[in-house]
C-alpha cells in the first residue's frame, strides 16, 4: 500500500534523519531453490573466468529493448586503505574519470553523452567499504559501442592516467562531495553513529569519503599505489546483462578484458568483521539543526553469512513478516490523537557487506520521551509475549503470494538494471539470486509453510533483550532523559500493558459493497493518434483505456480533474494544504484509517490522491487480483469522506510538533527565502511555521476537500497497461459511473506572481558547518499564445536550454573549477492563458567561493548567449533526446503522462506520440542561443546565497 499510505509517509520525510531500509515486504524476485536446502545459481546467468583471473557474469535480458547493462566489480573499497590513504579508495573511482590509456581527461563522459547516455543516471561509480563499483549503460545496436564501453571498463581496470593536474583538480570535487553529502546535520549523525555500530572493527574509522586531510594532501604516488595493489584481475568481475546475445557478450568480454595482464602475485580480498557487541550502550546528541527528538536502538545480526540456503531464506521471510506486523501496530497507533510518539516502527540497515543491523526507531512527542519510550516497550514486549494473530500472519502471507505472483507474470520483463544490481550483490556478498522460475515455486512454498511460532522466534533472536545499541538525537531546545535515566528504564521497565494480547480490530474486512447496478455508456470513442479509447458514463465520468504489453497483469492509474488550489482564495491555502491528509486520518465510509490499510496490504493497494495548484487526482498501479479494490477506493475518496476530530486532532498535533522547531533546518530556512525572493509574502508559498500551522482550520479543510473532489464527472480517468478491456470497464461502470456528480465543472486558473524587474541578491545566515549553497533563478512573462505548436515547441527549446547549462557548468563548475560536486538545472514554460517562465541553477559549494563561482555562472551563461555552443553539444542533446525516447515509449508510465498532457489538459498536440522525431529538428544552435538571450537576462536575476552562522 506504498502511495494510499503516502499521507503518513510524505509527513515524517522531512524530519527523519537517517536511513533505514525498513522491512515493510521481501524481495524475492531472484532467489530460487536449489537441490535440498541449498541454494542455486541462475543457469540463465553465464559465469566464466578468463586466462588472467578476472571473472565475468553475463546474462541476455530483452527488458528495456536495444540496452545492455556493464559492471565492472572491484572487491576493494575504503577498508582496503592505509592510515595514510583514507579516502583514495573513493578517490581513485573519481580519477577513473579523468583520464585513461586509450581516454584522455574528461574523453570518456563525452563518448557516452555523444552516444545518449548521460553522465550520473548512466554512467556512474560507487565506493563503499569493501568494493568499488563502476556502471555503464548503453545501447545494443552497434558493435563499436559495446567494444568502446568494454574499453573503458578495460581502462578502469588497468590502464588509468592519474595525471598530476587532473589529480590535483579533482581534490576540490571530492571536498564538496564531503560538504554535500558528509557536513551538516546528517553529517554529524554519522560521526555519532558509525563508532557507535562498528566499534573495534575495520569500518570505524574509513568512511568512504575519507579524510579530507588525506584527500587534500595525498601524493601521487599514494594514490597510485591503492590503485596498484588493489586492481588486480582476480579481484575483478566483469557483469553484462541485455538485450544481446550471451555468446556475442562473452567473445567481447575475452577480446578487449582478456588483453590485461594477469598478477604475477595473486592475492586474495580481505574480510572484515565486526565484533558484537553484548553491553547495552547510549549515544546521546544534541544538535541545533535537528527539529524532533529521534531514538534509534540497534541489535547487530548473529548471523553474519550470505543467503545460501532453504532456511535462511525461510527465515528472511519469517522476520521481514514480523517486522511488517508491529509496524503495522505502531502505526495505528500513531493515528490516534492520544500517540506518546509521531512514529515509531522496526527495520534493518545494512552499511556493510553481511553485517546486517536490526533497528527499533521512535520519535517522541515533544516533552514525553520517558511516556513514549514505555510505550513502544509495551508494543515490544506484547510482540514477544503474545506474538501475531491469525489474521494478521494471513494479511501478510496474502500481500506477499500476490507480490510473487506478480513478479513470475513478469518474468520476462523485469529490466536488465535489476539483473545486474543482484549479480553484483553475489558477487560482493555471496548470496544466491536464482531463477524466476524457482523462485515463484520456492518462495510460494516457504511463505505458505511459515508459522506464527516461527515469526516469534525469529523476531525473539533479532531484536533480543530490547537491542545492545541506542542512539538518541536531542534538539538542543528540547529536554531529554539523562542516560542514566533512559538506561534504567530500557532495562528494568516492566510492561503492564503487554499483558494484554493485542486485539487485531479489521470491522467487516471490505472497503464497499459492489454497487446493484452499473451504469450505461453513453459514448465510445476511438483516440487512434494515442491508440486509446474513451468511454464516457452516463453520470458524465469520462475514462480514457489503453491496453500495452510492456508489463504483464499491469496496470498504472491517474484521474485528473482542473482545479487545485489556484482556485481558492488566499486566505484558504493553508488549511487546503491539509485537506487530502485531514480525509485522510479520517478514513472511509466507516472505517478508520487503520482499518482500510488492513484491507489494503493483503491486497498490496497502491493508490493514493492529490491536490495541487492547479488539479486534483489521483493516482497509482493496480493488477487484475486488485483493481476492483482500488477502484473501490477512488469511489469512497468521492462519496464516503467522514472528517472526524480524532483525524483532524492527530494531524495537527503533528505538524505542531515539527513547526515548534521551524528554523532549525538551514536548507529549510533558505528553500523558504528563496521561494519569499520569488512569490513574495503569501500563504500559497508560505514557511510551515507554528504561525502557519495556526491559520489551518478543520471547517475550511473539510469544505475544500468536498469541493475539489465533489464532482466526478470534472475528473478524467486514464487506465493504460494489460487488462480485459469488457471486464474493465464494466468494473469501472460499477464504481465510477455509479458516482453522484453535478454540472460545476472548472477551467485551469493560474495566480500570477510577478517575476522581480530588477535582480535581487539574499543571503541567509544559517547551519554550523562550512556549508554553503548558491542559487540562482531567471524569469519573466510571456504573452499569450493561442499557437498550441508553438508554445509547445518553446516548452521543449527552453527544457534543451537547461541541458545545456547543465552540461557546461558540470564542464567549468565541477571539472575546471572544481567548485562543486554537482549543478543542478532546470526550466520551464507555465501559465494560462498569460505565460511565464523560469531557468534555474543550484549548486553546493565553500562558502567562501560562492560570489567567485556566481560569476562563472554568468561567464558562462554570456559565452553561450554569444554562441559558443558547439557543434559536439547539439549532437549530444540529439542523441541523449533520440535514446531517452527509444526506452519511454515502452514504459506504460509515459503513455499515461501523455494522455493527461494530450487529451485532459492539452498542451502537448496529439502528433507528438506518432512524430517524436520532430522535437530533434528543433534542436539546433540557433533556436538554444536565441533561448539564452531571450530567458536568461543577467539583468534580471534572483540569487540566493546560504552560509553558515560563523
Amino acid at each position: 500500500m506504498k502511495l494510499l499510505n503516502k499521507g503518513i509517509v510524505s509527513f515524517f520525510a522531512a524530519v527523519f534523519v537517517t536511513s533505514l531500509l525498513f522491512v515493510t515486504g521481501c524481495s524475492s524476485s531472484k532467489v530460487a531453490s536449489g537441490n535440498g536446502k541449498q541454494l542455486v545459481m541462475d543457469s540463465a546467468i553465464k559465469q566464466g573466468k578468463l586466462d588472467n583471473g578476472m571473472s565475468y557474469f553475463i546474462r541476455e535480458n530483452g527488458e528495456p529493448k536495444n540496452r545492455i547493462q556493464l559492471r565492472l566489480v572491484v572487491k576493494a573499497g575504503s577498508c582496503m586503505e592505509e592510515d595514510d590513504q583514507k579516502g583514495v579508495a573513493h578517490f581513485v573511482e573519481h580519477m577513473c574519470f579523468n583520464g585513461t590509456e586509450h581516454f584522455e581527461k574528461s574523453a570518456i563522459v563525452d563518448y557516452f553523452e555523444s552516444i545518449g547516455m548521460q553522465f550520473g543516471p548512466e554512467v556512474n561509480a560507487y565506493t563503499s567499504f569493501e568494493e568499488t563499483v563502476y556502471m555503464l549503460e548503453l545501447p545494443a545496436d552497434d558493435p563499436e559501442i559495446l567494444k568502446t564501453s568494454l574499453m573503458v571498463l578495460h581502462d578502469w581496470a588497468s590502464a588509468v592516467s592519474f595525471n598530476p593536474e587532473e589529480i590535483d583538480k579533482e581534490r576540490g570535487v571530492i571536498v564538496e562531495e564531503w560538504r554535500l553529502r558528509n557536513q551538516g546535520l546528517n553529517g554529524r549523525v554519522t560521526d555519532k553513529l558509525i563508532p557507535l555500530i562498528f566499534k573495534d572493527s575495520r569500518f570505524e574509522g574509513r568512511l568512504p569519503i575519507g579524510s579530507m586531510d588525506v584527500v587534500k594532501n595525498a601524493s601521487y604516488d599514494r594514490i597510485k599505489d591503492f590503485y596498484k595493489k588493489w586492481y588486480r584481475p582476480e579481484l575483478m568481475s566483469v557483469v553484462a546483462v541485455g538485450d544481446a546475445k550471451s555468446d556475442v557478450l562473452e567473445k567481447a568480454i575475452k577480446e578487449v578484458m582478456g588483453t590485461i595482464p594477469a598478477s604475477e602475485k595473486k592475492i586474495k580480498s580481505p574480510e572484515f568483521k565486526v565484533p558484537l557487541q553484548s553491553k547495552k550502550k547510549i549515544e546521546i546528541m544534541r544538535d541545533k539543526e535537528l527539529n524532533i527528538l529521534q531514538v534509534e536502538i540497534y541489535q547487530q545480526a548473529k548471523d553474519n553469512s550470505p543467503v545460501t540456503t532453504v532456511e535462511q531464506l525461510r527465515k528472511e521471510y519469517a522476520l521481514n513478516i514480523a517486522a511488517s506486523v508491529l509496524n503495522m501496530r505502531c502505526q495505528e497507533i500513531s493515528n490516534q490523537p492520544s500517540a506518546e510518539w509521531l512514529g515509531a516502527g522496526v527495520g534493518s540497515t545494512g552499511f556493510a557487506n553481511n553485517n546486517p543491523i536490526y533497528v527499533m526507531q521512535l520519535f517522541p512527542k515533544t516533552d514525553r520521551f520517558e511516556q513514549a519510550f514505555k510505550a513502544f516497550l509495551d508494543e515490544y514486549e506484547r510482540f514477544m509475549l503474545h506474538g501475531i494473530t491469525e489474521a494478521e500472519l494471513n494479511r501478510a502471507k496474502q500481500s506477499m503470494l500476490q507480490s510473487f505472483q506478480q513478479n513470475y507474470a513478469n518474468k520476462d520483463k523485469h529490466p536488465s538494471a535489476n539483473f545486474a544490481g543482484s549479480i553484483v550483490s553475489h558477487i560482493v556478498s555471496g548470496r544466491i539470486y536464482l531463477s524466476d522460475e524457482d523462485a515463484f515455486k520456492l518462495d510460494t512454498e516457504i511463505t505458505n509453510q511459515i508459522t506464527a511460532e516461527e515469526i516469534l522466534e525469529v523476531a525473539k533472536e533479532a531484536f533480543e533483550n530490547r537491542g545492545t545499541l541506542m542512539l538518541v538525537l536531542v534538539p538542543e531546545s528540547m529536554n531529554a532523559p539523562s542516560e542514566k535515566e533512559i538506561l534504567d528504564i530500557w532495562n528494568n521497565y516492566e510492561s503492564e500493558s503487554a499483558k494484554e494480547a493485542y486485539v487485531d480490530d479489521t470491522g467487516d474486512n471490505k472497503l464497499m459493497d459492489k454497487p446493484s447496478k452499473k451504469a450505461k455508456v453513453t459514448e465510445k470513442k476511438a483516440i487512434k493518434e494515442l491508440g486509446g479509447t474513451q468511454y464516457t458514463f452516463e453520470n458524465g465520468v469520462k475514462i480514457i483505456t489503453k491496453k500495452t504489453d510492456f508489463q504483464k497483469d499491469s496496470i498504472v492509474v491517474y484521474g485528473g480533474s482542473k482545479g487545485g488550489y489556484y482556485q481558492l482564495k488566499e486566505e484558504e491555502i493553508p488549511s487546503a494544504k491539509i485537506a487530502r491528509e485531514y480525509a485522510l486520518y479520517s478514513g472511509f465510509n466507516g472505517k478508520t484509517l487503520s482499518q482500510i490499510k488492513k484491507i489494503a496490504v493483503p491486497l498490496n493497494l497502491n493508490i493514493g490522491f492529490e491536490i495541487n495548484n492547479t488539479e486534483e487526482c489521483f493516482y497509482g498501479n493496480a493488477n487484475k487480483s486488485n483493481i476492483e479494490e482500488t477502484l473501490q477506493y477512488i469511489n469512497i475518496a468521492f462519496d464516503k469522506p467522514q472528517f472526524t476530530e480524532e483525524g483532524w486532532t492527530t494531524l495537527i498535533n503533528q505538524y505542531k510538533q515539527v513547526a515548534e522547531n521551524y528554523g532549525a533546518q538551514p536548507s529549510r530556512v533558505f528553500n523558504d527565502k528563496i521561494n519569499e525572493m520569488l512569490y513574495g509574502n503569501n500563504l500559497y508559498f508560505a514557511p510551515w511555521n507554528m504561525d502557519y500551522i495556526n491559520k489551518m482550520n478543520p471547517e475550511i479543510a473539510e469544505r475544500v476537500y468536498r469541493e475539489r473532489f465533489g464532482n466526478p464527472a470534472d475528473f478524467t480517468f486514464v487506465f493504460v497497461g494489460d487488462f480485459d478491456e469488457k471486464k474493465f470497464v464494466d468494473l469501472c461502470a460499477y464504481y465510477l459511473g455509479t458516482l453522484k456528480t453535478n454540472d460545476v465543472k472548472e477551467e485551469t486558473k493560474y495566480v500570477y506572481f510577478p517575476f522581480p524587474e530588477t535582480s535581487k541578491t539574499t543571503t541567509v545566515k544559517k547551519g554550523i558547518d562550512q556549508k554553503g549553497e548558491v542559487y540562482m533563478c531567471f524569469g519573466g512573462e510571456l504573452p499569450e499564445c493561442k499557437d498550441l505548436e508553438v508554445s509547445y515547441k518553446e516548452g521543449k527549446i527552453i527544457d534543451q536550454l537547461a541541458s545545456v547549462l547543465d552540461i557546461r557548468l558540470r564542464e567549468v563548475i565541477r571539472e575546471d573549477k572544481g567548485g562543486s560536486y554537482g549543478v543542478s538545472t532546470g526550466g520551464f514554460i507555465d501559465g494560462w492563458p498569460e505565460r511565464f517562465y523560469k531557468v534555474y541553477i543550484d549548486f553546493g559549494c565553500e562558502p567562501s567561493r560562492e560570489e567567485e563561482l556566481q560569476a562563472v555562472v554568468i561567464e558562462t551563461i554570456k559565452d553561450i548567449q554569444s554562441g559558443n555552443i558547439s557543434d559536439e553539444l547539439i549532437q549530444k542533446l540529439k542523441e541523449t533526446y533520440t535514446r531517452t525516447i527509444e526506452t519511454s515509449v515502452r514504459n506504460n508510465y509515459w503513455w499515461l503522462n501523455r494522455i493527461g498532457s494530450e487529451i485532459l489538459f492539452t498542451y502537448e498536440p496529439l502528433w507528438y506520440t506518432n512524430d517524436t522525431g520532430r522535437v530533434n529538428e528543433w534542436i539546433t544552435k540557433e533556436a538554444l542561443v536565441e533561448a539564452a538571450n531571450k530567458y536568461l537576462d543577467t539583468n534580471r536575476i534572483v540569487t540566493g546565497y546560504l552560509k553558515p552562522e560563523k
